[in-house]
Protein backbone atom coordinates (compact mmCIF):
# COMPACT_ATOMS: atom_id res chain seq x y z
CA UNK A 1 0.00 0.00 0.00
CA UNK A 2 2.75 2.54 0.63
CA UNK A 3 4.44 1.69 -2.61
CA UNK A 4 1.43 2.87 -4.48
CA UNK A 5 0.77 5.30 -2.38
CA UNK A 6 4.33 6.89 -2.84
CA UNK A 7 3.73 6.31 -7.07
CA UNK A 8 0.48 8.24 -7.04
CA UNK A 9 2.27 11.18 -5.65
CA UNK A 10 4.77 11.37 -8.13
CA UNK A 11 2.58 10.72 -10.64
CA UNK A 12 0.74 13.94 -9.17
CA UNK A 13 3.87 15.82 -9.03
CA UNK A 14 4.97 14.89 -12.64
CA UNK A 15 1.51 16.11 -13.99
CA UNK A 16 1.72 19.48 -12.11
CA UNK A 17 5.36 19.47 -13.68
CA UNK A 18 4.08 18.91 -16.80
CA UNK A 19 1.12 21.61 -16.80
CA UNK A 20 3.68 24.13 -15.15
CA UNK A 21 5.65 23.86 -18.17
CA UNK A 22 3.25 24.13 -20.39
CA UNK A 23 1.32 26.89 -19.58
CA UNK A 24 4.16 29.41 -17.88
CA UNK A 25 7.30 29.00 -16.09
CA UNK A 26 7.68 28.25 -11.62
CA UNK A 27 7.10 31.36 -9.87
CA UNK A 28 9.92 32.67 -8.41
CA UNK A 29 9.93 35.63 -6.35
CA UNK A 30 10.33 39.14 -7.61
CA UNK A 31 13.78 40.54 -8.60
CA UNK A 32 15.18 43.27 -5.69
CA UNK A 33 14.64 46.65 -7.45
CA UNK A 34 18.13 47.85 -9.90
CA UNK A 35 20.11 50.13 -7.66
CA UNK A 36 21.04 53.33 -10.15
CA UNK A 37 23.83 55.63 -9.50
CA UNK A 38 22.64 59.04 -8.02
CA UNK A 39 22.17 62.09 -10.70
CA UNK A 40 25.35 64.33 -9.83
CA UNK A 41 24.44 67.74 -8.53
CA UNK A 42 23.91 70.72 -10.78
CA UNK A 43 27.87 72.73 -11.22
CA UNK A 44 27.56 75.53 -8.77
CA UNK A 45 27.95 78.96 -10.41
CA UNK A 46 31.04 80.60 -10.39
CA UNK A 47 31.80 83.02 -7.67
CA UNK A 48 31.84 86.30 -7.62
CA UNK A 49 35.17 88.21 -8.65
CA UNK A 50 35.78 89.51 -5.64
CA UNK A 51 36.04 86.40 -3.84
CA UNK A 52 38.22 84.91 -5.97
CA UNK A 53 40.32 87.54 -5.79
CA UNK A 54 40.50 87.29 -2.28
CA UNK A 55 41.27 83.79 -2.39
CA UNK A 56 43.93 84.41 -4.44
CA UNK A 57 45.99 86.61 -1.89
CA UNK A 58 46.35 84.90 0.75
CA UNK A 59 49.65 84.30 0.72
CA UNK A 60 50.33 88.11 -0.05
CA UNK A 61 51.66 90.46 2.73
CA UNK A 62 48.95 93.66 3.53
CA UNK A 63 51.41 95.14 5.31
CA UNK A 64 54.24 95.55 2.33
CA UNK A 65 51.04 97.09 0.22
CA UNK A 66 50.42 99.63 3.44
CA UNK A 67 54.19 100.48 3.25
CA UNK A 68 54.04 100.89 -0.69
CA UNK A 69 50.92 103.40 0.35
CA UNK A 70 53.26 105.37 3.12
CA UNK A 71 50.63 103.81 5.71
CA UNK A 72 50.33 102.10 8.51
CA UNK A 73 47.31 100.07 9.75
CA UNK A 74 47.37 102.37 13.31
CA UNK A 75 47.18 105.75 10.58
CA UNK A 76 43.76 104.92 9.77
CA UNK A 77 40.98 106.76 11.26
CA UNK A 78 38.46 105.14 12.83
CA UNK A 79 35.48 106.07 10.96
CA UNK A 80 34.83 104.15 7.53
CA UNK A 81 34.57 107.15 5.30
CA UNK A 82 37.90 108.77 6.13
CA UNK A 83 39.31 105.56 6.44
CA UNK A 84 38.47 105.04 2.96
CA UNK A 85 39.60 108.44 1.62
CA UNK A 86 42.65 108.53 3.24
CA UNK A 87 43.62 104.89 0.98
CA UNK A 88 42.27 106.08 -2.01
CA UNK A 89 44.29 109.28 -1.63
CA UNK A 90 47.84 107.60 -0.96
CA UNK A 91 47.15 105.34 -3.67
CA UNK A 92 46.76 107.99 -6.29
CA UNK A 93 49.87 109.31 -4.41
CA UNK A 94 52.06 106.49 -4.83
CA UNK A 95 50.67 104.32 -7.30
CA UNK A 96 50.28 105.79 -11.21
CA UNK A 97 47.76 105.18 -13.50
CA UNK A 98 49.70 104.17 -16.69
CA UNK A 99 49.40 102.07 -19.77
CA UNK A 100 52.82 101.34 -20.36
CA UNK A 101 52.54 97.44 -20.62
CA UNK A 102 49.08 97.52 -22.97
CA UNK A 103 51.00 100.26 -25.02
CA UNK A 104 54.04 98.04 -25.56
CA UNK A 105 52.57 94.72 -25.99
CA UNK A 106 52.00 93.38 -29.31
CA UNK A 107 48.73 91.14 -27.85
CA UNK A 108 47.09 90.91 -24.87
CA UNK A 109 49.06 89.98 -21.70
CA UNK A 110 47.19 91.36 -18.74
CA UNK A 111 44.46 89.14 -17.15
CA UNK A 112 42.65 89.48 -13.98
CA UNK A 113 45.66 88.43 -11.83
CA UNK A 114 46.20 89.43 -8.59
CA UNK A 115 49.26 87.91 -7.83
CA UNK A 116 50.88 89.61 -10.80
CA UNK A 117 49.29 92.79 -10.58
CA UNK A 118 50.78 92.62 -6.64
CA UNK A 119 54.07 91.94 -7.99
CA UNK A 120 53.73 94.75 -10.64
CA UNK A 121 52.67 97.50 -8.03
CA UNK A 122 54.32 96.83 -4.64
CA UNK A 123 56.92 94.83 -5.40
CA UNK A 124 58.37 96.64 -8.82
CA UNK A 125 56.47 99.97 -7.48
CA UNK A 126 54.73 100.35 -11.32
CA UNK A 127 51.28 101.30 -11.62
CA UNK A 128 48.67 100.26 -13.42
CA UNK A 129 45.02 100.54 -14.97
CA UNK A 130 41.83 99.90 -13.42
CA UNK A 131 41.79 96.01 -14.22
CA UNK A 132 45.46 95.93 -12.33
CA UNK A 133 45.15 98.64 -9.35
CA UNK A 134 41.17 98.59 -8.72
CA UNK A 135 41.29 94.88 -8.07
CA UNK A 136 44.86 95.10 -5.84
CA UNK A 137 42.93 97.62 -4.20
CA UNK A 138 40.13 96.26 -3.65
CA UNK A 139 41.88 93.52 -2.25
CA UNK A 140 43.40 95.80 0.10
CA UNK A 141 40.31 96.75 1.45
CA UNK A 142 38.91 93.37 2.25
CA UNK A 143 42.42 92.50 4.20
CA UNK A 144 41.81 95.99 5.88
CA UNK A 145 38.14 94.53 6.95
CA UNK A 146 36.21 96.24 4.56
CA UNK A 147 33.33 94.81 2.52
CA UNK A 148 34.74 95.79 -0.88
CA UNK A 149 33.37 94.35 -4.44
CA UNK A 150 33.63 94.71 -7.90
CA UNK A 151 31.40 96.19 -10.56
CA UNK A 152 31.87 96.99 -14.34
CA UNK A 153 31.36 100.02 -15.94
CA UNK A 154 31.63 102.24 -19.00
CA UNK A 155 32.99 105.40 -19.87
CA UNK A 156 31.59 108.30 -20.99
CA UNK A 157 32.68 109.86 -24.13
CA UNK A 158 33.04 113.31 -23.75
CA UNK A 159 33.23 113.99 -27.78
CA UNK A 160 29.71 112.36 -28.17
CA UNK A 161 27.59 112.33 -24.84
CA UNK A 162 24.72 111.77 -27.19
CA UNK A 163 25.67 108.56 -28.37
CA UNK A 164 25.99 107.61 -24.84
CA UNK A 165 22.53 108.66 -23.74
CA UNK A 166 20.91 106.15 -26.22
CA UNK A 167 23.09 103.54 -24.95
CA UNK A 168 22.57 104.13 -21.30
CA UNK A 169 19.37 102.15 -21.50
CA UNK A 170 20.49 99.03 -23.55
CA UNK A 171 21.70 95.90 -21.95
CA UNK A 172 25.37 95.85 -22.30
CA UNK A 173 25.51 94.58 -18.33
CA UNK A 174 23.56 91.66 -18.92
CA UNK A 175 25.13 89.03 -21.19
CA UNK A 176 28.53 89.97 -22.12
CA UNK A 177 29.83 86.80 -24.25
CA UNK A 178 26.83 87.29 -26.50
CA UNK A 179 24.79 90.82 -27.02
CA UNK A 180 28.11 92.93 -26.23
CA UNK A 181 29.72 94.67 -29.28
CA UNK A 182 32.70 96.81 -29.68
CA UNK A 183 31.53 99.96 -29.63
CA UNK A 184 29.41 99.26 -26.12
CA UNK A 185 31.46 96.59 -23.74
CA UNK A 186 32.30 98.73 -20.68
CA UNK A 187 35.98 98.65 -19.94
CA UNK A 188 35.99 100.03 -16.22
CA UNK A 189 36.02 97.76 -13.22
CA UNK A 190 35.34 100.02 -10.38
CA UNK A 191 35.09 99.38 -6.40
CA UNK A 192 32.37 99.56 -4.02
CA UNK A 193 32.61 99.44 -0.06
CA UNK A 194 29.11 98.02 1.81
CA UNK A 195 28.76 98.97 5.01
CA UNK A 196 25.56 98.54 6.98
CA UNK A 197 23.23 100.64 4.86
CA UNK A 198 25.59 102.76 3.19
CA UNK A 199 27.73 102.19 -0.19
CA UNK A 200 31.21 103.68 -1.33
CA UNK A 201 32.73 104.09 -4.38
CA UNK A 202 36.11 103.96 -4.36
CA UNK A 203 37.99 104.15 -7.98
CA UNK A 204 42.33 104.38 -7.94
CA UNK A 205 42.38 103.27 -11.99
CA UNK A 206 40.26 105.91 -13.57
CA UNK A 207 43.31 108.94 -14.04
CA UNK A 208 40.95 111.94 -13.39
CA UNK A 209 38.83 110.26 -11.20
CA UNK A 210 37.67 110.88 -7.03
CA UNK A 211 39.83 112.12 -5.01
CA UNK A 212 37.84 110.66 -2.07
CA UNK A 213 35.30 107.84 -1.29
CA UNK A 214 32.17 109.25 -2.27
CA UNK A 215 28.95 107.99 -0.81
CA UNK A 216 26.69 106.38 -3.32
CA UNK A 217 23.30 108.38 -2.39
CA UNK A 218 21.56 109.89 -5.73
CA UNK A 219 20.79 113.09 -6.42
CA UNK A 220 23.00 114.72 -3.73
CA UNK A 221 25.86 116.99 -4.92
CA UNK A 222 29.10 115.24 -2.77
CA UNK A 223 31.96 118.02 -2.74
CA UNK A 224 35.57 116.93 -2.39
CA UNK A 225 38.06 119.16 -1.18
CA UNK A 226 40.79 119.68 -3.69
CA UNK A 227 38.69 118.20 -6.30
CA UNK A 228 35.47 118.15 -7.85
CA UNK A 229 32.30 117.74 -6.63
CA UNK A 230 30.01 114.89 -7.79
CA UNK A 231 26.43 113.42 -8.47
CA UNK A 232 25.13 110.56 -8.76
CA UNK A 233 21.83 109.78 -10.79
CA UNK A 234 19.86 107.40 -12.18
CA UNK A 235 21.02 106.47 -15.90
CA UNK A 236 17.48 106.55 -17.14
CA UNK A 237 13.79 105.36 -15.70
CA UNK A 238 13.99 102.36 -17.33
CA UNK A 239 17.52 101.58 -16.04
CA UNK A 240 16.14 101.45 -12.47
CA UNK A 241 15.16 97.52 -12.17
CA UNK A 242 18.41 96.87 -13.42
CA UNK A 243 20.70 99.63 -10.93
CA UNK A 244 22.25 101.29 -13.79
CA UNK A 245 23.67 104.71 -12.32
CA UNK A 246 25.45 107.32 -14.00
CA UNK A 247 28.65 109.23 -11.82
CA UNK A 248 28.27 112.75 -12.81
CA UNK A 249 31.24 115.07 -12.16
CA UNK A 250 30.66 119.44 -11.73
CA UNK A 251 32.68 120.98 -14.32
CA UNK A 252 34.57 124.00 -12.68
CA UNK A 253 35.63 125.66 -15.86
CA UNK A 254 38.77 124.07 -15.85
CA UNK A 255 40.10 120.97 -19.20
CA UNK A 256 40.07 117.16 -17.83
CA UNK A 257 42.11 115.06 -19.91
CA UNK A 258 40.75 115.16 -22.84
CA UNK A 259 41.19 118.77 -22.86
CA UNK A 260 37.32 120.26 -23.44
CA UNK A 261 36.43 122.97 -21.07
CA UNK A 262 32.94 123.59 -19.83
CA UNK A 263 30.81 125.99 -17.98
CA UNK A 264 31.01 125.87 -14.18
CA UNK A 265 28.84 123.69 -12.39
CA UNK A 266 27.88 122.09 -15.70
CA UNK A 267 27.19 118.02 -14.98
CA UNK A 268 29.72 116.39 -16.83
CA UNK A 269 28.92 112.47 -17.51
CA UNK A 270 31.79 110.10 -16.12
CA UNK A 271 30.91 106.73 -15.11
CA UNK A 272 27.84 104.89 -16.06
CA UNK A 273 27.72 101.46 -14.17
CA UNK A 274 26.34 98.18 -13.11
CA UNK A 275 25.58 98.02 -9.12
CA UNK A 276 25.35 94.30 -9.20
CA UNK A 277 28.53 93.53 -6.69
CA UNK A 278 28.24 89.40 -6.84
CA UNK A 279 29.35 89.12 -10.79
CA UNK A 280 31.80 86.63 -11.51
CA UNK A 281 34.91 87.14 -13.08
CA UNK A 282 33.65 86.06 -16.83
CA UNK A 283 31.72 89.01 -16.58
CA UNK A 284 35.00 90.99 -16.27
CA UNK A 285 37.19 89.44 -18.85
CA UNK A 286 35.27 90.84 -22.30
CA UNK A 287 35.85 94.29 -20.75
CA UNK A 288 39.78 93.83 -20.09
CA UNK A 289 40.39 92.18 -23.70
CA UNK A 290 38.74 95.04 -25.73
CA UNK A 291 41.08 97.78 -23.58
CA UNK A 292 44.13 95.62 -24.74
CA UNK A 293 42.71 95.16 -28.44
CA UNK A 294 40.57 97.35 -29.45
CA UNK A 295 42.34 100.30 -31.93
CA UNK A 296 40.02 103.00 -30.46
CA UNK A 297 40.67 102.53 -26.94
CA UNK A 298 43.00 105.26 -25.45
CA UNK A 299 45.33 102.86 -24.20
CA UNK A 300 46.07 101.40 -27.78
CA UNK A 301 46.47 105.11 -29.08
CA UNK A 302 48.42 106.97 -26.59
CA UNK A 303 51.19 106.24 -24.00
CA UNK A 304 49.67 107.94 -20.64
CA UNK A 305 50.63 108.07 -16.65
CA UNK A 306 48.75 110.24 -14.53
CA UNK A 307 49.90 110.40 -10.95
CA UNK A 308 48.01 112.89 -8.19
CA UNK A 309 50.51 113.95 -5.68
CA UNK A 310 49.92 114.75 -2.06
CA UNK A 311 50.11 118.26 -2.56
CA UNK A 312 46.54 118.38 -4.95
CA UNK A 313 48.98 118.48 -7.84
CA UNK A 314 48.00 116.24 -10.70
CA UNK A 315 50.97 115.25 -13.01
CA UNK A 316 50.20 113.86 -16.94
CA UNK A 317 52.96 112.36 -18.70
CA UNK A 318 51.49 111.96 -22.49
CA UNK A 319 54.03 111.17 -24.90
CA UNK A 320 56.98 113.12 -24.11
CA UNK A 321 54.55 116.20 -22.95
CA UNK A 322 54.97 116.25 -19.27
CA UNK A 323 51.82 118.82 -17.30
CA UNK A 324 51.69 119.72 -13.88
CA UNK A 325 48.26 120.58 -12.83
CA UNK A 326 48.41 122.88 -9.90
CA UNK A 327 45.71 125.31 -7.91
CA UNK A 328 43.04 122.74 -7.90
CA UNK A 329 43.67 121.70 -11.37
CA UNK A 330 43.39 125.53 -12.89
CA UNK A 331 46.36 126.03 -13.47
CA UNK A 332 49.49 123.93 -15.80
CA UNK A 333 52.90 124.03 -17.07
CA UNK A 334 53.80 121.87 -20.30
CA UNK A 335 57.41 120.80 -20.85
CA UNK A 336 58.31 118.65 -24.09
CA UNK A 337 61.37 115.73 -22.75
CA UNK A 338 64.00 116.45 -24.97
CA UNK A 339 66.00 113.06 -24.35
CA UNK A 340 65.49 109.77 -22.76
CA UNK A 341 66.91 109.93 -20.24
CA UNK A 342 64.72 112.77 -19.26
CA UNK A 343 62.21 110.75 -19.53
CA UNK A 344 63.10 108.11 -17.81
CA UNK A 345 64.27 110.07 -15.30
CA UNK A 346 60.88 111.62 -15.09
CA UNK A 347 59.21 107.99 -14.79
CA UNK A 348 61.43 107.81 -11.96
CA UNK A 349 61.12 111.02 -9.99
CA UNK A 350 57.44 112.30 -11.00
CA UNK A 351 55.42 108.93 -11.40
CA UNK A 352 58.16 106.72 -8.38
CA UNK A 353 58.07 104.36 -11.47
CA UNK A 354 61.57 103.46 -9.72
CA UNK A 355 62.08 99.86 -12.26
CA UNK A 356 62.33 100.64 -15.30
CA UNK A 357 65.75 99.66 -17.31
CA UNK A 358 65.58 100.23 -20.71
CA UNK A 359 68.75 98.26 -20.74
CA UNK A 360 66.98 95.27 -20.17
CA UNK A 361 63.79 95.75 -21.48
CA UNK A 362 63.55 95.76 -25.27
CA UNK A 363 60.04 96.95 -25.37
CA UNK A 364 60.67 99.91 -23.59
CA UNK A 365 63.98 100.56 -25.72
CA UNK A 366 61.56 100.47 -28.92
CA UNK A 367 59.17 102.24 -27.17
CA UNK A 368 61.96 105.22 -26.98
CA UNK A 369 62.74 104.49 -30.16
CA UNK A 370 59.44 105.54 -31.29
CA UNK A 371 59.46 108.79 -28.85
CA UNK A 372 62.20 109.69 -29.56
CA UNK A 373 62.29 109.54 -33.83
CA UNK A 374 62.88 113.19 -35.48
CA UNK A 375 59.68 111.73 -37.86
CA UNK A 376 57.13 111.62 -34.61
CA UNK A 377 57.12 115.03 -33.54
CA UNK A 378 57.14 117.04 -30.55
CA UNK A 379 54.40 114.89 -28.43
CA UNK A 380 54.90 111.30 -29.69
CA UNK A 381 52.24 109.60 -28.46
CA UNK A 382 50.23 108.04 -31.04
CA UNK A 383 50.81 104.24 -30.81
CA UNK A 384 52.62 102.47 -33.18
CA UNK A 385 52.93 98.71 -31.59
CA UNK A 386 56.40 97.30 -31.64
CA UNK A 387 56.44 93.45 -32.65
Amino acid sequence: GTHLLVEGRMRVSAILFAVLWAFGTPWQPPAPPLKTAPLPPPPLPPPPLWKEVEASGAALSVERYLLRLGLRREDLAEDTPTALTQLVRAQLAACPFENLDVYLATEPTIDVDLRETYDKVVRRHRGGFCFEVNVAFGWLLRCLGFDAKFAMARVWRAADPAIDEARASSDVFEDQTETWDGANAPTHVIVFVEEDDEVFLCDVGFGDGPKAALPLVLGQDIRVPGDHAYRFARADDSSEARGLVTLYRLSRGSAGLNGIRSEPGTPEPRILFDTNLDRPKTHFEPGLLRVQTDPDAIFNRFLLVVRHDLDGNKLVLQGRRLRICTNDNRESTDTILETREAFLRTLADDFLMTSLDANEDRHLRDLLDHLFDEDEGEGAASRRRVP
